[in-house]
């Protein structure tokens, strides 16, 4: 506490003493002074506690103040504002990933080629929907040529297809052994009195095998009678044979007695004889009538299997012919369908051929020509040689048309669809590879309206290859750089 008091009442005493130091110094400089002040200090010093404070620098020389002397504070807050910005801008750099793109300059051009639309057969022209000019979408009809002869033909292929079919459905019934057909829905609509037709024939054919048949059937029957009258017949013939040899055996004792006549004998034995003779001829004729009998129920089996592969016969045949009916609709039908027409594609009419309604049209002639409006557009690009080793088809890409300002419009996404086998070499003798992008987008106007873009425009391809972040596109120079230092010959 004294060394602080002491120290506040020479400190006059020891500003006046540097201020005149120093005045002595400038003027003539002498070891003297010097010493007398600082051996001044000294003493001042001793007298304290010989701590140096910030306020006491104007009395020390001007490396000992800066010692001394306290740093203000927003000088610290600068200076670990400038360190954190810079270590922000160091970690920024070294996550953010940026897009590495090989760039080329290219065209717009057509995906397809002009479409020219002909038609097969030809005919007289109906009616013409479309005008050159007019833009038109796939499948819309553009010329209508007359239809009345394919038409006709159609109709009459179809009666008959109809008629087959519901043939083919009665005898499939027939073969089933059902006394009822179902027939397709289309023959009942379309041709019931076809159906009616059948039905009516069907019930014929049966008729006319159930009369066959049952005439089969009674002839059957008769010599299954035929064959008991003989079984009857040779049963008593043979109780008449049994009771004469009886009679033969009860007489022959007596005629040898003289008791009865032998004429007796002998006419007995003459009845024997010829019932013997009928026995026989009845037992020979049974093998006949049985055999009749079977050739009978056989010739009523042949019957039926008759009428069975005859109808199979006919519904191979009928078969064969609806298969080829079918195809004969089919290409009447395609005709038909030809006649309308139709547009391939979307495009503008560019150019048609045929003005005159009722003129005619010759087969596979120039009707319509098309230009092609493709939703995707084919943009063609040439990229250097030395970018090339980065490509491959599938890699996403932005194509920039240079007549709508990319800043304002964008650009449109694509795809890398085509790389080039080799190097092509243009008039001027540079080497390039040519690729082709196919547009995954459009490019919009300002109200959101798709703008117009056609084959033959500039555009700029930007192809995405990989990411890299932006602190090794900046030490990226470095790197090179220090890789081609110190080479030099």
């Amino acid at each position: 506490m004294s060394r602080n008091i002491l120290y506040r009442m020479f400190k006059p005493f020891i500003v006046w003493g540097k201020n005149r130091g120093d005045d002595l110094k400038e003027a003539s400089p002498s070891a003297a002074v010097e010493d007398t002040f600082f051996a001044s200090k000294q003493w001042i010093k001793s007298q304290t506690d010989g701590v140096a404070r910030p306020e006491d620098a104007s009395y020390m020389r001007n490396l000992k103040a800066a010692s001394v002397q306290t740093t203000p504070f927003w000088t610290h807050l600068l200076l670990v504002t400038v360190v954190l910005s810079v270590a922000g801008v160091i970690y920024w750099a070294s996550v953010a990933d940026l897009d590495e793109v090989v760039t080329g300059m290219g065209k717009v051009i057509p995906s397809n080629q002009l479409q020219v639309v002909q038609n097969l057969e030809g005919g007289i022209v109906q009616s013409i929907h479309v005008k050159e000019g007019d833009l038109v979408f796939a499948d819309d009809v553009l010329v209508t040529i007359d239809q009345t002869q394919y038409k006709s033909k159609f109709r009459e292929q179809r009666a008959k297809y109809l008629g087959l079919l519901a043939s083919q459905t009665r005898m499939e019934a027939e073969l089933a052994g059902r006394d009822t057909v179902i027939y397709p829905k289309e023959v009942m609509e379309e041709a019931p009195e076809i159906a009616r037709n059948e039905d009516r024939l069907m019930k014929a054919r049966a008729t006319e095998l159930g009369s066959s048949i049952a005439a089969l059937k009674d002839t059957s029957t008769q010599r299954q009678a035929e064959i008991r009258e003989i079984q009857s017949r040779i049963g008593n013939l043979g109780n008449q044979l049994g009771l004469s040899n009886k009679q033969v055996k009860m007489i022959r004792p007596m005629v040898k007695a003289g008791a009865m006549s032998e004429l007796e004998l002998l006419r007995l034995q003459q009845e024997i004889a010829a019932l013997q003779v009928e026995v026989s001829a009845a037992k020979d004729s049974l093998p006949r009538v049985r055999a009749a009998a079977r050739e009978a129920e056989n010739r009523i089996k042949e019957r039926r299997n008759k009428f069975l592969s005859e109808t199979q016969a006919a519904l191979g045949e009928t078969n064969i012919d609806i298969s080829a009916l079918e195809e004969l609709m089919g290409g009447e039908e395609d005709k038909i369908r030809r006649s309308e027409v139709r547009s391939p594609v979307k495009g503008t009419i560019s150019k048609i051929n045929v003005t005159t309604i009722g003129g005619v049209v010759k087969p596979g002639m120039d009707i319509v020509e098309i230009v092609p409006i493709e939703d995707a557009l084919l943009v063609e690009a040439r990229i250097r040689p030395a970018d090339v080793a980065f490509l491959h088809p599938g890699q996403q890409a932005t194509v920039k048309i240079t007549a709508y300002d990319f800043a304002v419009y964008g650009g449109m996404k694509a795809e890398l669809e085509h790389i080039s086998a080799n190097t092509i070499t243009d008039e001027e003798g540079e080497a390039f590879y040519l690729i082709r992008l196919r547009s995954k987008g459009k490019i919009t106007g300002k109200k959101g309206e798709d703008l117009s873009i056609i084959s033959g425009m500039q555009a700029e391809v930007d192809i995405i290859t990989g990411k890299k972040t932006v602190l090794a596109y900046l030490i990226k120079p470095i790197i090179r750089g220090a890789n081609r230092a110190l080479h030099e010959r």
